[in-house]
């Protein structure tokens, strides 16, 4: 069995500084749960220890022992996996859980399901391009549980998949965000359950990024590049800071010259905005 220090040195997450420390506060968290009384859920457990921290440590600590009890239940859950016939499935390299081969889940089990929630999708208005997005995420979720069926599926087969995109896959925050939106769209809509407490899943690290700024001479080389109708695109989506479908959607009562603005009839999210006109 992989010991928890060693599943941190695998997934190279953690520095190598840091995993004393990760090992001191999984201790601290066994030991402060085992002297709950027994009605307490998981989730009651992590939220009454980090009250308990709280009232000891900064917030840096408290959130690096968050991070510390999310790893090491995710740790014990892929372990008790690997180790129970009940739920044994295909392992990648690394020794983690993976989604079934394609193939191996029977589509026909779920083209109904999926059937349905493009109907209702279509009911609430969503974009097309949501609702594609929404149905490549719920098809990932069901072949990683491929040995369950849908309407047996419960709150910790979601928080143990979107931990498993977080460690195995090293997806991005906001991509987990996304993958976080589809599978509630399912369990509110279709499954009729509501999800209560995300304090096990392990979040996506947000990478820091400088941000890239052109030059002004850099700018004019590009706008160089362009002429008429794509010239104007550009310099309008460049200037207002429009997306791509909100320029091409523009009207000409949409241009408010008097006040200098753009007004935005249903952008992202269906809603209204104005913006400057530069």
């Amino acid at each position: 069995m992989l010991s928890f220090a060693d599943f941190l040195r695998s997934k190279g997450q953690i520095p190598e500084i840091c995993i004393p420390f990760y090992l001191r506060w999984a201790a601290m968290y066994r030991k402060h749960t085992a002297a709950l009384p027994a009605r307490f859920s998981q989730q009651e457990g992590i939220e009454s220890f980090l009250r308990y921290l709280a009232r000891r440590y900064n917030d840096r600590q408290v959130q690096q022992a968050r991070h510390a009890v999310q790893l090491s239940i995710y740790h014990t859950h892929t372990q008790k996996d690997r180790h129970d016939p009940r739920t044994l499935g295909p392992e990648d390299a690394k020794g983690a859980i993976a989604p079934p081969a394609p193939g191996s889940f029977s589509f026909d089990s779920a083209q109904s399901l999926q059937q349905e929630i493009s109907r209702l999708m279509r009911l609430k208005h969503l974009s097309f391009r949501t609702e594609k997005t929404y149905l490549a995420w719920i098809a990932r979720f069901l072949e990683f549980n491929a040995s369950t069926k849908p309407s047996a599926l419960t709150e910790e087969h979601l928080k143990h998949f979107l931990s498993y995109l977080a460690v195995e896959r090293k997806i991005s925050a906001a991509t987990q965000k996304q993958a976080f939106n589809a599978l509630l769209f399912l369990y509110r809509n279709i499954l009729a359950r509501e999800i209560v407490g995300l304090e096990t899943v392990i979040p996506s690290r947000r990478p820091r990024r400088l941000p890239v700024v052109l030059t002004k001479e850099e700018l004019r080389q590009v706008f160089a590049q362009l002429s008429g109708t794509n010239q104007l695109i550009a310099a309008v989506i460049y200037g207002a800071g429009l997306r791509l479908e909100e320029c091409l959607c523009l009207r000409v009562k949409d241009v408010d010259f008097a006040r200098n603005c753009l007004a935005i009839r249903y952008g992202k999210g269906g809603k209204d905005r104005e913006t400057v006109l530069r």
